[in-house]
């Protein structure tokens, strides 16, 4: 997959600290070559010389919170950061900072902005106040005309707050309000203010063009009261919004079809079974994924492994870029040997189809299988395996990352394969791999306050944190490291 593909596919608070020391220009990627930008933004390293010179040239500042392990973190260095037009613009009206807040000596900085997630930016007054937060990736000219909206206080972050906790709740303001939250990926507050701008509009209004932002961002699952009656009066919202309607109850569907496609979702034929009746009555098309992934869950809920592996070789391709994301879970728990072969040969097969990063994971998972070896990370919910450890005795580890992040990558490549590292934590653990930003990821990494990955969290079965292990180590460091972790 190419860097372009992958970061476009992507791209969907302040305490008084004391001043940072003195950070060095940035140093080679660790992607090397792959990910060099001609980056046209004039920027400063450290807050101070940004802050001081914000109130020199009476300018705010632009804080590119970078993440070098960050794909999207490259990918807008290549495809926004890049661009002449842009940066002349950036480098006359904002002052540039730029700091890996993923490195240990700049954690003071993350915590101090709540930086969690990557890419992510800031704009900062002076003071250091932020005025505008944006939450992933975008592209030109949309990146653009957001950054433009922290210049104003009838566009930026804390002057729509202050509006909004005036009393000023037009809808104008309202909506103005609710895309800055959304930018800053404040989902609370944003389901907040979303709730009482819904609750403001007419039942026949719902559909409306201008709605449509704030109605589709409250519908989270299939049993929300605006999804039944968005499906009840789906024509009107396609008369006025076009086929991104049909395109997100499809989403939706197919979201919950494939957490029982995956074996994320605990299997249930009747759940299964009604949400195909209901994708019919939805209108939803026959050619549809959805079904193919209905059909994927069914066989694999019966344990009819080796039907799942000859529907995979018939129908996977209807996944496109995410079969190989089914593919990685199939390690079917309570295998027979022949089973076992049949698994390893089909994910063989499979490595061969694909390249780069998913044709490793799929080679290793093979061998992992074919050695019985290696960590046995568990298809479980972090409240399921918290109960599980126990009724065994045993503590919680967490194996927190993100689908773009280099060093989990190695991890999952070099280190959790490895029979000593197997042995040690299928003994003293259950496992868990929890990706940061999808399912249960997000609220897990606000809990545990995570902003670095890869990021290990070993836990007590009541959920008590007991330590974590924050970036990649190679075999023996690591098991070093979770031996200094306490067993109670």
């Amino acid at each position: 997959m190419s860097l372009r593909h992958l970061f476009f596919s992507l791209c969907l608070s302040v305490s008084a600290l004391s001043p940072l020391a003195a950070f060095a220009q940035p140093e080679p990627s660790m992607y090397g070559d792959r990910v060099k930008a001609d980056v046209k933004l004039q920027y400063v390293y450290t807050l101070d010389e940004a802050l001081a010179r914000a109130r020199a040239e009476k300018k705010p500042i632009f804080f590119n919170c970078f993440a070098d392990w960050a794909i999207p973190c490259h990918g807008m260095n290549k495809y926004v950061f890049s661009d002449a037009e842009f940066a002349d613009y950036m480098n006359r009206n904002f002052v540039n900072l730029y700091i890996d807040v993923s490195k240990r000596g700049n954690a003071a900085v993350a915590k101090r902005y709540d930086i969690r997630r990557f890419a992510h930016f800031l704009v900062l007054d002076a003071d250091g106040n932020v005025l505008l937060r944006i939450v992933g990736g975008k592209k030109l000219p949309e990146f653009k005309e957001d950054v433009m909206r922290a210049l104003s206080p009838k566009t930026s972050l804390p002057g729509l707050e202050a509006a909004y906790k005036k009393g000023k709740r037009d809808k104008k303001t309202l909506l103005a309000y609710l895309y800055d939250l959304n930018l800053a990926d404040d989902k609370e507050q944003f389901d907040k203010v979303a709730q009482e701008y819904v609750a403001a509009l007419k039942p026949k209004d719902y559909a409306k063009a201008e709605n449509w932002f704030v109605v589709s961002k409250l519908i989270t699952d299939r049993e929300s009261p605006l999804f039944k009656h968005l499906l009840d009066n789906k024509d009107e919202f396609v008369k006025n919004n076009g086929q991104k309607v049909n395109d997100f109850v499809e989403s939706l569907f197919y979201a919950e079809a494939a957490g029982y496609a995956a074996g994320s979702t605990p299997y249930n034929a009747d759940a299964v079974l009604g949400m195909q009746i209901d994708a019919r009555r939805a209108n939803i098309p026959d050619t549809s994924v959805v079904y193919v992934a209905c059909k994927l869950a069914q066989l694999r809920g019966e344990k009819r492994i080796a039907e799942v592996l000859d529907y995979m070789r018939a129908k996977g391709e209807d996944f496109r870029f995410d079969r190989a994301s089914y593919e990685l879970t199939f390690d079917f728990p309570d295998m027979t040997a022949e089973q076992t072969k049949q698994v390893v040969a089909y994910l063989r097969e499979a490595a061969t189809r694909n390249t780069g990063e998913a044709a490793k994971r799929l080679g290793f998972l093979a061998d992992r299988l074919e050695k019985h070896d290696g960590v046995n990370f568990e298809q479980l919910s972090l409240k399921d395996a918290l109960a599980k450890a126990a009724k065994e005795g045993k503590q919680v580890f967490v194996d927190c990352y993100t689908s773009w992040c280099g060093p989990c990558k190695k991890l999952a490549r070099e280190v959790f394969p490895q029979p000593e590292v197997g042995k040690v934590l299928n003994a003293r653990f259950i496992n868990l791999q929890i990706d940061m930003e999808k399912g249960e990821g997000p609220a897990v990494s606000k809990q545990f306050g995570i902003n670095s990955f890869p990021t290990m969290l070993i836990l007590n079965p009541d959920g008590t944190k007991v330590g974590s292990i924050v970036g990649y180590f190679p075999t023996e460091r690591l098991l070093d490291e979770i031996a200094k972790v306490p067993t109670r």
